[in-house]
């Protein structure tokens, strides 16, 4: 066997291996805690205090939603923000990434439960440290929270405060 021989044969092997983390995917089981989110799903109307509605989200799970992906449409009609949360089996927590289309990101760690709070945590550390909430709501609205601190906790700033109703999109 040539050495040509040999070596196209170990390309072409492994340009056709499945990484093993893939596989390792497609035969995990399920994990609970990832239907955490499922009060997230759907079609939803975003709206600041005195009912100005700021935008259009809509959520999507993943096939065993273990992670959803949020696209926001802005008042023109157009998307404008993309974001992912996905759940760590791992560290048991959630994390949100989130990307406007003038490159502003975002990033957000140890999304845990606190009751009826889904708080995250700032990941990209700074002067300013940042937290986010959604609060689940009884009457099935979501409010959204977030708030700043640049003296290590000891005062909080709100940077928006809104309120997610689902709309007639939603199944």
């Amino acid at each position: 066997m040539s050495k040509f021989t040999m070596f196209s044969g170990v390309v072409l092997l492994a340009m056709t291996a499945v990484p093993a983390s893939l596989v390792a995917a497609e035969t995990a089981p399920a994990v609970l805690e990832c239907n955490d989110l499922d009060f997230l799903i759907g079609d939803w109307k975003v709206t600041m205090p005195g009912g100005v509605v700021v935008g259009l989200v809509k959520w999507e799970a993943g096939p065993s939603h273990c992670y959803l992906k949020e696209i926001w449409t802005g008042r023109n009609g157009s998307p404008d923000y993309l974001a992912v949360m996905g759940y760590s089996a791992t560290a048991r927590n959630w994390g949100y990434f989130g990307v406007s289309p003038n490159g502003v990101r975002e990033r957000y760690d140890y999304g845990l439960w606190q009751g009826n709070e889904l708080r995250f945590e700032q990941s990209e550390p700074g002067p300013i440290s940042t937290r986010f909430s959604f609060f689940k709501r009884p009457d099935g609205t979501i409010r959204e929270l977030s708030v700043s601190t640049n003296d290590g906790g000891h005062t909080w700033t709100t940077n928006f405060d809104v309120v997610w109703n689902h709309t007639e999109n939603t199944k």
